[in-house]
């Protein structure tokens, strides 16, 4: 058996095992032969590796197949899960970590240990100008995003959006004119209706289609968090791992919305938002105050919460910077309170289920090191957040497989590096 591309695919292969949807229903079972029909189910569902019996594979298909990890001995993954879980002493006995400490168990021992993406890439060049103490004296939320005007603002686009969107009897057809005068917006935005993301039978080929199917609220979100991506990637790249930090906020929005879906909220799809932007303060931060934040990262031996530490520090967190940003960005009171208090659920007073969420799905986030935002360890976990939610045990290997599934596809179309040609 071996995992093959599903652009590698032939017809007339058998699967190894049964090809599932990220709903886990079965598209194809073990032991079908592959045919047209299959390979274009499981390219509208965004599958990307089938497993194959090894006797139909080529030495080109061999080639492409994905390699065996190699297994870490039993002494470096404990050193590892250690260092993951260093934050959670307390709640380390909680059922929800337990399964959690469990599952990441597993899963590092198979797929192995992943390199550390705790660093930024170029203090000297990312330094600010002026002295340490001219700096220190200058840090708060508010200075930092009157630096920072340019990013703060809502894109042009966006603030287009919202105009036409308030304006009494505005139709589908204004609204997908104003997203239609950027054809690179207008091209993503079609990529991720036509996503496995949201996984629609049939493709959608205009964005006023795109608006009767899934609303103008999620579609002004989806220009939101695409023009974000854009607009600070391109200044933040000489700095830190732009590619890891998206990856990681991505994997946050995924698990974000499913866990809304599985308490069927009428709206997840807003969830989606609120994950991709729940650290989109540190942005802020690591441009305005790069040393400050590169001394925070180099300090690993620390046993508090970096979150704990920008507070005792700076007097502020990352999560203060991202509530105001997106306030300026007229995000909902629901996501801007959820994104403040993700790592301080108790602090949430008129949202607090949407703040759970959050930061669950933060804490998911964490475990699984697909991509980072800046240090290694699971951030301190709050039970009253897993209680809230109410689920059963078990949940978390179902909700993981999941979103790994989907992050891949959704790194390629959120964050593209030649962010000119975007």
């Amino acid at each position: 058996m071996t995992q093959v591309p599903v652009e590698m695919l032939k017809t007339g292969m058998t699967t190894a095992s049964d090809v599932q949807n990220r709903r886990g229903q079965v598209l194809v079972p073990e032991g079908i032969s592959i045919t047209e029909r299959h390979l274009r189910g499981m390219k509208i569902w965004g599958i990307e590796y089938v497993d194959i019996l090894s006797d139909d594979l080529d030495i080109e298909l061999l080639s492409h197949a994905l390699p065996a990890p190699i297994e870490p001995d039993a002494t470096e993954l404990s050193t590892f899960l250690e260092k993951l879980f260093r934050y959670n002493g307390e709640t380390r006995d909680h059922p929800f970590m337990t399964e959690l400490y469990a599952h990441c168990e597993d899963t590092y021992k198979r797929r192995g240990i992943p390199e550390s993406q705790n660093r930024m890439i170029s203090e000297s060049d990312a330094s600010a100008s002026g002295s340490p103490q001219a700096r220190r004296e200058q840090l708060s939320t508010a200075a930092l995003l009157k630096s920072s005007k340019n990013l703060a603002s809502p894109p042009n686009i966006y603030q287009r959006l919202m105009t036409v969107m308030g304006q009494t009897g505005s139709s589908s057809s204004r609204i997908a004119a104003v997203i239609e005068n950027d054809p690179g917006l207008t091209a993503r935005l079609l990529q991720i209706v036509n996503s496995a993301f949201y996984s629609f039978p049939s493709p959608i080929e205009t964005i006023s289609r795109a608006i009767t199917i899934v609303g103008t609220d999620e579609l002004r979100n989806m220009v939101l968090v695409t023009s974000v991506i854009k607009r600070f990637s391109k200044g933040l790249e000489r700095i830190i791992d732009m590619e890891a930090f998206w990856k990681h906020s991505i994997c946050c929005a995924l698990f974000s919305k499913q866990i809304a879906t599985m308490r069927n909220d009428p709206n997840a799809e807003r969830f989606f938002t609120s994950g991709l932007l729940h650290d989109i303060g540190k942005l802020i931060m690591y441009l305005q105050m790069p040393d400050e934040m590169a001394t925070l990262l180099r300090d690993d031996s620390n046993e508090r919460d970096p979150y704990r530490t920008e507070r005792i520090q700076f007097g502020f967190t990352h999560a203060q910077v991202g509530k105001e940003l997106t306030e300026n960005w007229r995000l909902s009171p629901r996501q801007s309170e959820s994104i403040q208090f993700h790592h301080t659920p108790r602090g949430a007073k008129r949202f607090p289920l949407d703040t759970a969420i959050l930061h669950v799905a933060d804490v998911l986030s964490h475990a699984m090191q697909i991509g980072s935002s800046g240090g290694m360890g699971i951030p301190q976990f709050n039970p009253d957040a897993w209680e809230q939610l109410r689920f059963s045990e078990g949940m978390i290997s179902r909700m993981t497989q999941d979103v790994e599934r989907e992050v891949s596809e959704l790194i390629r179309i959120f964050y593209v590096k030649d962010h000119d040609k975007a």
